[in-house]
């Protein structure tokens, strides 16, 4: 379970990009609704053309290479499953997982 220490997060403080494909992008989440952690997410490989081409240029700038998924906190980049970031993060921002 987990408690409030400061009031709720915007949605748009955690953002996604994933694959729909992509096993570890369902885990990512997962872990953020299991901790009803709100969140948004784009996952790319949906998107066509012009659209597609930006939000992968995005990805490459965020984190030099495209590995899925790439999960922003507070502004900050993490790229891969790492649910121990993600918490990390998270306290920042008043979540107490």
């Amino acid at each position: 379970m987990f408690k409030r220490s400061k009031p709720e997060p915007q949605p748009t403080e955690v953002m996604m990009y994933t694959l729909s494909t992509c096993p570890w992008c369902r885990r990512a989440k997962k872990f953020f609704n299991d901790h009803e952690v709100p969140f948004d997410y784009t996952d790319v490989d949906d998107l066509d053309g012009d659209e597609r081409q930006q939000v992968t240029q995005t990805v490459m700038e965020l984190c030099g290479a495209l590995q899925y998924p790439v999960v922003i906190i507070n502004g900050e980049p993490i790229q891969g499953y790492d649910p121990d970031t993600y918490s990390y993060r998270l306290r920042d921002l008043g979540w107490d997982l």
